[in-house]
């Protein structure tokens, strides 16, 4: 349950950041025909404004980020349950769900 509550802690933190930083560069690809600039002057300026809320986000939930790898870990410790391919080496594999 912690590991959880710590995940959609995690991404409800980045959407919000991430949703910031995409209103922020919506409003200076608006701009950029008032200002005179060009479109790829623009597109590069909101590109950057959208790098930096990525960063941003990453940054803000960092703490939750370490804290799910510790929960993940006692998991593995106590039943195995393998949450990482690339940290413990297992196997992804694909479920069909069928209803």
């Amino acid at each position: 349950m912690a590991y959880r509550s710590n995940f959609d802690k995690l991404v409800q933190m980045r959407a919000t950041v991430e949703r910031a930083g995409e209103s922020t560069a919506m409003v200076a690809l608006a701009r950029y025909s008032s200002s005179g600039s060009s479109p790829a002057e623009a597109i590069s300026i909101a590109e950057n404004i959208l790098a930096s809320a990525s960063a941003a986000s990453k940054m803000a939930s960092m703490d939750l980020w370490i804290e799910m790898r510790v929960w993940a870990e006692a998991v593995f410790q106590s039943v195995h349950e393998q949450w990482s391919v690339p940290v413990y080496g297992g196997e992804y594999v694909m479920m069909s769900h069928r209803y």
